[in-house]
């Protein structure tokens, strides 16, 4: 670890690397992974940790106390610098494999060498394979690399609500979710490919009918390597046409009257957000949602303008290390479900979606439906469906 000081000032922390020796930077470093502060930092506003800085300049070799308490009171200033720097370390210089799993590993190995080598395939990739950190065997990484795609994400995300009760049977892609103690359900289909996918730009739509909102995800996974290292998602001319759709949703309820009373309110009344998939090397995630950066559309385009030219060939490429403001996803599950995001326009939101589809289906990209009912006594909503399914 080290900081970059200009003057009596600091300006960014670095994690890099000198030979064997992490995080003492020397003459000749390669730089791991750095941020910069919002303005200069005065050395004298750190009194006895001064001196920790000023051993970092003279490239002396620091202790631990005196760099945790570096880290302590810069973190104090900047709130997401002691987290950023262990995140930062763990990638930089891993732990190591106990040695019972590496033998592990070599046994599975040797007899995957052995089934190639009876059935004359190549061994390349046998042979240069690298054992990484938390591996649970080497048959599953045997994939060439491939990871979980879209599809697959969008499928899992549709098949597990965290924390509500999933449903005993499936029919026809529907799947619908009951929260605990039964007052609230979430009824979603799953309509991938299909021609529905070509009238909302969205790859998953959340329709809450107890708060009567509707929210659209469009799924893109992070894949490309960014600048930095890591993976990175670069926007083409698809998502183009995927966004212009989600727009045009938006502007359709933009333009109809905002609803009234408690159930209507809105932390973020803009229904399209976009979902950036962590690149997972499985989906054994139990009922939680992929993970993921979800970006609201607005904030998105904002970023957008800003990365211009972050990528190669001044293209523009989002990852974790230039996305500083996104929403999680079990956060965004949580939200969605107690009805702070989407829609907040009077009339039926499933009526509004449909007359927009029927307008719109010549269009095109692939939709999973989920409307959410409050179970209620039929005498208070007389003729009113619990579900929709388009």
């Amino acid at each position: 670890m080290a900081f970059l000081r200009v003057a009596d000032e600091l300006h960014a922390v670095v994690i890099a690397r000198r030979g064997d020796n992490v995080g003492r930077v020397g003459s000749r470093f390669e730089v791991q992974a750095w941020r910069r502060f919002e303005k200069g930092i005065p050395v004298a506003e750190f009194g006895d940790a001064g001196a920790a800085i000023d051993a970092l300049t003279r490239d002396v070799p620091l202790p631990a106390v005196e760099e945790g308490l570096l880290i302590a009171v810069l973190g104090a200033r900047e709130p997401w610098l002691p987290e950023t720097i262990e995140e930062w370390r763990r990638l930089v210089d891993p732990p190591t494999i106990p040695e019972d799993v590496i033998g592990q590993l070599s046994f599975e190995r040797d007899c995957v060498r052995m089934a190639l080598e009876l059935a004359s395939q190549p061994l390349e990739h046998v042979e240069s394979y690298a054992f990484e950190q938390g591996q649970r065997g080497f048959l599953p990484a045997m994939r060439g690399g491939i990871r979980p795609s879209e599809d697959s994400m969008i499928r899992h995300d549709w098949a597990n609500v965290i924390g509500w009760d999933a449903p005993k049977d499936t029919f026809f892609d529907a799947r619908t979710f009951t929260s605990p103690g039964g007052r609230n359900q979430l009824t979603v289909l799953y309509a991938n490919r299909e021609d529905l996918e070509h009238t909302t730009g969205a790859d998953l739509v959340y329709i809450d009918e107890t708060h009567n909102a509707l929210v659209l995800l469009q799924y893109k996974r992070l894949k490309h390597t960014a600048p930095g290292g890591g993976p990175g998602y670069r926007p083409d001319k698809q998502l183009e046409k995927e966004l212009k759709r989600m727009r045009s949703v938006r502007e359709r309820f933009q333009h109809q009257p905002r609803g009234l009373g408690s159930e209507a309110f809105r932390l973020h009344a803009d229904p399209c957000y976009i979902k950036l998939c962590d690149p997972v090397v499985d989906l054994d995630l139990g009922t939680a949602p992929v993970p993921g950066m979800v970006i609201p559309l607005g904030l998105f385009d904002t970023l957008h303008e800003e990365l211009r030219g972050s990528g190669p060939k001044g293209g523009t490429c989002f990852s974790r290390k230039n996305v500083r403001r996104s929403i999680g996803s079990t956060t965004l599950i949580e939200m969605v479900k107690a009805g702070w995001l989407g829609t907040n326009a009077d009339g039926d939101v499933i009526e509004a979606l449909s007359d927009y589809c029927d307008i719109a289906l010549a269009e095109g990209k692939s939709v999973t439906l989920a409307r959410g009912t409050r179970q209620m006594p039929k005498t208070k909503r007389p003729g009113r469906m619990q579900t929709t399914l388009f």
